[in-house]
């Protein structure tokens, strides 16, 4: 048997509804922002996290989300090597992180950029060490970064230095890195 049209919108069970107070409701009443409830970890313990895989060649596939990228050997002194090795990745990745902050900075306070463009170099306290060179002594550690970001833009310098304090205070890279390595960070407005 059917509902007629007119009751089809009720509650689950309109009939039970009408029972005296004393009866447990049939259905629970709905609650506003119930989907809210779930118990969820706060933002402070939020992770981040990639899948790598290594190849024979000594290539690395790295998994993230949806998407996937390759990266070559740590480090490589060969200039016709071919791929992008681990260290010019993590240079990528700090330049990414200065020129896109910058940007969304800029788009947040409504101030105009045309371009960014931000060039990275480091210096390692021994790169012989990586080739295992008898006699040479340190590490492979990268001891100073050096990053120069050229902005193109017609805002006042006022308004870029302002932009790029907030940049540097919020960005996870710079912030982990200034602990750890010489940060040389700077940027030159050009239009």
């Amino acid at each position: 048997m059917t509902r007629p049209r007119r009751f089809r919108n009720l509650p689950c069970n309109f009939r039970a509804a009408r029972a005296p107070p004393t009866a447990a409701p049939p259905c629970a009443p709905p609650r506003p922002f119930a989907h809210r409830a779930r118990t969820e970890a706060p933002l402070s313990d939020l992770r981040f996290s990639v899948r790598v895989n290594s190849r024979p060649d000594g290539r690395c596939d790295v998994r993230v989300r949806k998407r996937g990228f390759e990266v070559g050997v740590p480090l490589s002194f060969d200039s016709a090597y071919d791929g992008v090795t681990a260290l010019e990745q993590f240079l990528g990745a700090l330049g990414a992180d200065l020129a896109g902050g910058l940007l969304a900075r800029a788009r947040k306070r409504r101030v105009e950029i045309e371009a960014i463009e931000a060039s990275v170099e480091a210096a390692l306290n021994n790169p012989l060490a990586y080739l295992d060179v008898v006699g040479e002594a340190g590490t492979t550690a990268i001891e100073q970064i050096s990053a120069r970001v050229y902005i193109s833009s017609f805002a006042a310098e006022a308004d870029i230095r302002m932009l790029w304090d907030e940049m540097l205070e919020r960005s996870p890279l710079v912030n982990t890195l200034k602990a750890a390595v010489r940060l040389d960070l700077s940027f030159k407005i050009s239009l």
